[in-house]
């Protein structure tokens, strides 16, 4: 499954180190949306249902009382189980919806977009839905609840952490799920103005033959100046071993973009060869 992830040109260099391509995976607690990993709780509460939520969820169900129809946070209960990789569908490519992705991931399309191939074998991705209702559970259903075992339960906890409403459908989100204790991730050192902070986030570092390509922006130079810098980074990544395209989003005559190979120019023609570039 061909992705996108879309990120400002700083989010890019940040990822990029010596020993290769790193992305971030989000806490559920970072989503941009208010609204997400939330769902609507409706019916009486039995007392096994009490004596469990208890115990397992008075960080995410409030009042205690849950006699009426009432609005759930998962998030706390999600911060603590997984860690998010959003993507961008590959349909987004070459459509309107792309405008917005760039404008809103990637720095008014000053940034950089990178296609990764997803093992859906080895990986777990989900398709965000794009509703017009909250997820909803409906306490009456759930009889004799066996925390994480019941099937409404089930669908109810993976509604939330996969719906959102339709005024996002332009994003055609896909996430990679990790468990929180997964071991392909590991803890990153960001380098900024504020120097350099310490396992600031987490981050997954994907193979070399996964990462398909790299598109630089229509307005990057605005950013740059000159493309010498995004030259040498994406130079370096080429001689580690990495062997993507390299394209550089270019604006229509009307509205959107279209994609074209991009050249490196700061090596001059003989090191240009020598690049993997198609």
């Amino acid at each position: 499954m061909l992705c996108y992830k879309y990120m400002s040109y700083e989010r890019f260099v940040q990822s990029v180190r010596s020993s290769g391509i790193y992305l971030k995976v989000s806490r559920p607690c970072e989503f941009n949306d208010p609204y997400d990993c939330t769902g609507l709780v409706s019916g009486a509460m039995s007392q096994r249902l009490k004596d469990t939520y208890e115990q397992y969820f008075e960080q995410m169900l409030r009042p205690k009382e849950l006699d009426f129809t009432t609005k759930v946070n998962g998030r706390r209960l999600f911060d603590n189980m997984y860690r998010i990789l959003s993507l961008s569908d590959c349909a987004v490519n070459g459509t309107s919806e792309e405008m917005l992705m760039w404008s809103h991931y990637a720095d008014f399309a000053r940034g950089v977009r990178i296609g990764i191939e997803i093992d859906t074998s080895r990986y777990k991705v989900g398709v965000v839905e794009y509703k017009e209702l909250l997820p909803q559970l409906d306490l009456n259903k759930v009889s004799e609840w066996e925390i994480f075992d019941d099937s409404e339960l089930r669908r109810f906890l993976k509604e939330c952490l996969l719906t959102k409403h339709k005024s996002w459908e332009y994003e055609q989100e896909r996430r990679v799920v990790f468990r929180v204790d997964d071991s392909s991730l590991k803890p990153f050192t960001l380098v900024d103005a504020d120097g350099q902070r310490y396992n600031a986030m987490m981050v997954w570092k994907p193979n070399k033959d996964v990462i398909k390509e790299v598109c630089l922006g229509a307005e990057i130079l605005q950013k740059l100046k000159t493309y010498h810098e995004i030259d040498s980074h994406l130079i370096n990544l080429l001689d580690s071993g990495y062997n993507f395209n390299v394209l550089r989003a270019v604006k229509r005559p009307n509205y959107g973009y279209n994609t074209q190979p991009y050249e490196l120019k700061i090596f001059g023609k003989e090191r240009r060869k020598s690049c993997k570039i198609r």
